[in-house]
């Protein structure tokens, strides 16, 4: 058997669903620890990925993970933090550690920031927390009752709705009719089977007790297929050298997103928010269209809204995966919450094209 797992990382053993049982065994004696989960996307190997990374973090592997360890300075060799990283998807991982704090929930994400722009995180909607939850009930006959959320102003800033103890449909409903975006939820389930855990839109996952198994299959694996699908299209957007051929992405919002100049106005200033960027407004009414460079990595985009219910943006040539998942999460956090589609093929009619 192997030794007791510690909250510094302890023993991980061969396989990360057995090292996930023996972290929720702790969790369910110690009623502060639990298990945090980040998925991100990455088209590199853990070791490529590390690589710049090697002074300060040791991967070793396990049989079906990575063991990873973060070393504190130089001249101690300390480990800082001990964390188990698995393929959860096409492109996806997940990484894991077991914590009682926020601290080290806090250094694993600065640790996976420091290897942007090589890395997306995943990215969840309001509506796509909420069919979780749905599919849960369904399939699992249980029922799920939000303890807390925070949910927040898609145009204005400061604007925080704090939820606590009631149905998550209820929950979502009032935030959708404020006009806010539902951030992070923190909930249980009731009935054949018991779990206590949160769910951020940013893909960050935590178990306190309950059922483990249940949590991976229908927390995590929902976290990486919703948002993989999103990456697949991310991927297959940017425009190669030397072609001419463009891949457009819609943000598709399913109702009347643009009904004038107002609008237009307050979707070219949420734009304009976005950290490390730039943006040149090249037409602002009847319709939209802006040009936008990100300077993180050098991605540019042409962005319209040419519809009033849906925004294109055609990606440039080089622009990557980690920075369209950026303006789109930040559009959806500061404008309005829609679905990412590829737009669909049109044959315009003659009446189209005289008009």
């Amino acid at each position: 058997m192997p030794r007791q797992l510690q909250l510094t990382g302890g023993e991980f053993v061969d396989h990360w669903g057995d090292t996930l049982a023996l972290c929720a065994g702790f969790c369910a004696r110690n009623q502060r620890a639990k298990i945090f989960f980040t998925t991100f996307f990455s088209e590199k190997t853990p070791h490529a990925l590390f690589g710049k990374l090697s002074r300060l973090v040791k991967l070793t592997k396990k049989t079906d993970y990575w063991l990873g360890a973060l070393v504190r300075g130089d001249k101690g060799g300390r480990t800082k933090l001990k964390f188990g990283l698995f393929q959860s998807g096409d492109n996806a991982w997940t990484a894991f550690t077991l914590t009682r704090t926020i601290a080290n929930e806090d250094v694993l994400l600065r640790l996976l920031g420091a290897l942007s722009p090589n890395i997306s995180e995943a990215c969840l909607t309001s509506n796509e927390i909420r069919s979780i939850f749905e599919d849960i009930e369904e399939y699992e006959g249980v029922t799920v009752s939000v303890n807390k959320a925070v949910a927040y102003s898609h145009r204005h800033e400061g604007q925080i709705s704090f939820f606590k103890n009631e149905a998550y449909h209820a929950v979502f409903n009032k935030a959708e009719n404020e006009g806010k975006f539902v951030d992070k939820v923190d909930f249980s389930l009731t009935g054949p089977h018991y779990l206590h855990g949160f769910l951020a839109r940013n893909g960050v996952a935590k178990f306190m007790a309950g059922d483990i198994g249940l949590f991976q299959k229908s927390i995590l694996t929902s976290v990486a297929r919703i948002s993989s699908s999103k990456h697949g299209v991310f991927r297959n957007s940017s425009r190669q050298p030397g072609s001419t051929e463009v891949s457009a992405i819609d943000l598709q919002f399913g109702e009347t997103a643009f009904q004038g100049r107002d609008d237009n106005l307050a979707f070219i200033s949420s734009l304009d928010q976005m950290a490390r960027s730039g943006i040149a407004v090249l037409h602002e009414n009847p319709y939209v269209h802006v040009s936008l460079i990100d300077f993180f990595d050098g991605s540019a985009f042409d962005i319209f809204a040419t519809s009033r219910k849906a925004v294109t943006i055609v990606p440039q040539v080089g622009a990557s995966p980690f920075s369209l998942n950026r303006l789109c999460n930040h559009i959806f956090e500061n404008f309005r919450e829609g679905l990412i589609a590829k737009p669909e093929d049109k044959t315009p009619t003659i009446e189209e094209v005289l008009t």
